[in-house]
């Protein structure tokens, strides 16, 4: 009885035994299979690694091929930039060389010219000099030998002309009024101190033949009144009236000259000797030329001025210390 119940116990052990062999078994085989899963992406994650690896160093080589590229460029650029600027300057030094020479060489050219001029205006002045003291003593020989025969003496005063040889001329041209204005100035000395003058017009002004007498019956009173700019209000009891008058400001538009008037005013407006405001007025006749366009001719100047009483005394005063002076 006791070695049935040792058998009994002792297969009990023994199923007990295969029991934990058994489970400790599948843990063994678990435990395999988790490390076979753990050494496979231990490889997998190497495999990646590597690959990552030999990716940066590819990108590495990358940048370094590109660096260098990107400075071979850069050096390439800058030379080609500083050969450009070295040309440019050649080229610039030679132009510039070439011009100042160009301008030295018109200068002189000028120099010659004006010398040349120069010597001609001496040449003329020279034997117009000639010319008016044979003429003056010419004339004081006839006048010695024919004393009973009336001298007569033409006092020619030379207009300023202001020509259009067509209506598109005119239209197109600018009269430039300012010089006439001084011409007709210095023309006034001239003329007061040499007072026969000959109205000779040259050939090479080309200006169309015109009738100095000619008069225009119907339009005689009728004026183109030319104010240029803001006229400052003078504010007089005399103020310049021009009848049945068309005003204009700018010198563009024929017509008025070819058809409306047969008179030409100019105001213009200056600063006399004494600081005072002094208002011009150049009257003109606008005569029709063979070619079919007109001609101002300025035959007559308007002046109009206010001078203070007080200024009229302090220039009366010093010619009365003069004479005061003198007669003590």
């Amino acid at each position: 009885m006791s070695l049935k119940k040792e058998n009994t116990s002792l297969r009990t052990c023994n199923d007990q035994q295969k029991k934990t062999i058994s489970s400790l078994e599948e843990l063994v085989y678990k435990l395999d299979n988790q490390i076979d899963s753990l050494l496979h992406k231990l490889n997998n994650a190497n495999d990646a690694l590597r690959s990552m690896q030999q990716e940066v160093r590819n990108r590495d080589k990358q940048l370094k091929q590109y660096a260098t590229d990107k400075q071979k460029i850069i050096q390439k650029c800058s030379n080609k930039i500083q050969a450009e600027t070295d040309r440019m300057a050649k080229e610039l030094e030679t132009k510039l060389q070439e011009q100042r020479e160009q301008l030295e060489s018109h200068i002189k050219k000028k120099d010659q010219k004006l010398k040349l001029v120069k010597q001609i205006l001496l040449n003329n002045d020279n034997t117009m000099s000639d010319d008016a003291t044979i003429t003056a003593q010419s004339d004081s020989n006839s006048n010695t030998e024919r004393p009973e025969e009336p001298v007569s003496t033409t006092f020619v005063k030379k207009p300023f002309v202001v020509a259009t040889t067509d209506p598109q001329a005119l239209s197109t041209s600018t009269i430039v009024l300012t010089d006439a204005i001084a011409k007709s100035d210095s023309e006034a000395t001239k003329n007061a101190s040499d007072p026969v003058e000959l109205c000779r017009l040259s050939r090479r002004d080309k200006i169309p033949v015109v009738n100095l007498r000619y008069q225009q019956s119907r339009n005689s009173s009728k004026w183109i009144d030319h104010r240029p700019g803001q006229m400052v209000p003078i504010g007089t009891i005399f103020q310049p009236q021009t009848p049945s008058k068309h005003s204009i400001t700018k010198l563009t538009n024929p017509k008025p000259f070819m058809t409306r008037s047969a008179r030409y005013c100019l105001y213009a407006q200056e600063q006399d000797t004494d600081g005072e405001l002094e208002t011009k007025l150049y009257k003109a006749d606008v005569l029709p030329t063979c070619s079919g366009g007109a001609q101002v001719v300025f035959n007559d100047i308007e002046c109009l001025k206010q001078v203070s009483p007080a200024r009229q005394k302090q220039h009366s005063k010093p010619v009365n210390a003069e004479s005061s002076s003198a007669n003590l």
